[in-house]
């Protein structure tokens, strides 16, 4: 089955819970590490994928295969490393951005869990197997 890119489930329910988290939890939920700073971390890849993705097919420059494990985890460490030592190292934004390196784990998973559910909604018809 072709990915669906930016009409793909994963990708509309993780964009979905990023708005929501931003707009709703982090205004009228008392301050907790969950939402104010590691849910839009594990969103940060399943949400951004799909759409850089979607821009090199519109580019003519990628087929419509399900993300591969390199366009995973080549974001991840562009992400990882720009706002983990790159900014908060700057003199624009060293104030507002501090390096956290459970951030770039929590990245990880994102992007793991996001190969995972990717990977078997867009399975073969009759390749998933299941034990009786």
């Amino acid at each position: 089955m072709p990915f669906r890119f930016l009409r793909d489930p994963f990708f509309q329910f993780s964009v979905a819970l990023f708005l929501t988290n931003i707009l709703l939890l982090k205004r009228y939920l008392p301050p907790n590490p969950i939402t104010h700073s590691y849910l839009t971390d594990l969103l940060c890849l399943p949400v951004w994928v799909p759409f850089m993705l979607w821009v090199i097919r519109c580019l003519k420059l990628r087929d419509n295969a399900p993300p591969r494990p390199l366009e995973i985890l080549l974001p991840w460490v562009f992400w990882s490393v720009m706002f983990e030592v790159v900014l908060p190292g700057s003199p624009l934004l060293g104030g507002f951005a501090k390096g956290d390196p459970l951030d770039v784990a929590v990245y990880g998973v994102g992007g793991l869990l996001g190969f995972l559910i990717w990977r078997a909604w867009y399975r073969a018809p009759g390749t998933l197997k299941l034990r009786a």
